[in-house]
């Protein structure tokens, strides 16, 4: 019997995912799907280029496949929950150990005392490497971060459509201006996107997609996302994440050369796909929390509605909710925020009312004309 998982592919350019199947072949996978650009692709995937395989808070399953004659690229596929899907991580786990039993017999028992040495220093440098990438953005001109957001914005902006009604879009950079540092430049836009979904860019550019607004119960929710993506771009989250992904190569091409001087196709495919695809690690959604809800606080705003968004979505099973791909809602942030609204010692303001708000979120879907003010 055939087997196939129906699932999303990230091709790095768009933030619309590519819609297809990946199907079980002999000895290896395969994407069949359809792209508005270029009709049906098929992207064949070997069980020794897949880096990473895990499952999401959402319930589907986060594929990251490197291919042989790219490593540096990465594809990332998200697939749906299937009972299919434990082949794919069964087939994975039985190449690694079949490669290590083959290591082993190569070296043969009287090298392995020298083979654990290498091991420890492997694991010395592998410790050394990681505080460098952890800490190397530091010395990263902010230039760098604006040359990078500027160019996935100028992909994003090419195949999507901005909303005609500014009503939301005036609301939200009126607020953007409060919680981005003085001076700093930004800029909130809001596409005409059923997806349930919100971006930041290094260069500060913050897209909110139509379907999070229509799905938001009130202004708070909204403004608490928008806090949160201002704190993923004050603590430059996305630039971290691209050298964790990618590596230090692009940025040192930025500062020598500008974008001249690298093969600019595949790596901004890749730089895009890590943006908008690739998942905060835990350290970062809890660091940005921490600082959307001081934002939150400062403006004496309440983060009883950031907390109601995440929880909201995260309990929610439909396809359209995309912002827990990037941005996993654990537990452990759910009482994160509980915590913190125990410690709100002011009485919020009341944005809007939350009546006028149900019709007003949904100007950009409709593209209506009403008015914030």
């Amino acid at each position: 019997m055939s087997r196939e998982i129906s699932c999303r592919y990230f091709d790095g350019v768009s933030p619309k995912p590519i819609l297809g199947k990946l199907f079980f072949k002999e000895n290896f996978l395969e994407f069949i799907g359809e792209s508005e650009s270029y009709g049906e692709i098929r992207i064949p995937i070997y069980g020794k280029d897949i880096i990473d395989l895990s499952k999401e808070s959402n319930g589907t399953h986060r594929l990251v496949y490197s291919p042989p004659k790219n490593p540096n690229f990465h594809s990332t596929f998200f697939l749906e929950d299937s009972p299919d899907v434990q082949y794919i991580y069964n087939y994975r786990l039985n190449v690694s150990v079949g490669t290590l039993k083959k290591i082993d017999i190569a070296i043969g028992n009287s090298h392995k005392k020298f083979f654990g040495y290498a091991l420890v220093a492997l694991l010395f440098l592998g410790l050394s490497f990681y505080y460098i990438i952890e800490n190397v953005y530091k010395i990263i001109p902010i230039s760098v971060d604006s040359k990078i957001g500027k160019l996935v914005s100028d992909s994003i902006l090419a195949n999507e459509k901005v909303c005609s009604d500014k009503s939301l879009e005036k609301f939200l950079n009126l607020y953007g201006k409060k919680f981005f540092h003085k001076g700093a430049e930004f800029k909130v836009k809001i596409l005409n996107n059923p997806i349930a979904n919100a971006i930041s860019l290094p260069n500060g550019e913050i897209f909110f997609f139509s379907g999070l607004l229509e799905n938001s119960e009130s202004p708070e929710e909204v403004l608490g996302v928008l806090a949160h993506e201002v704190a993923h771009v004050e603590n430059r989250h996305g630039i971290r994440n691209i050298i964790k992904a990618i590596g230090l190569s692009i940025f040192f091409s930025f500062l020598v050369g500008g974008t001249d001087t690298i093969p600019i196709v595949e790596t901004m495919s890749e730089v895009s796909n890590t943006l908008l695809a690739y998942k905060y690690s835990r350290d970062f959604e809890r660091e940005a929390d921490k600082v959307a809800i001081t934002i939150l606080n400062r403006n004496k705003i309440s983060a009883k509605g950031l907390g109601e968004f995440f929880e909201r979505v995260s309990n929610e099973k439909e396809e359209g909710f995309a912002l827990l791909s990037t941005h996993p809602a654990s537990p452990e942030r759910m009482e994160y925020i509980k915590n913190a609204l125990k410690n709100e010692k002011f009485k919020p303001e009341k944005i809007i009312l939350n009546k006028a708000w149900k019709s007003i979120r949904k100007n950009c879907m409709n593209e209506k004309k009403d008015s914030l003010e």
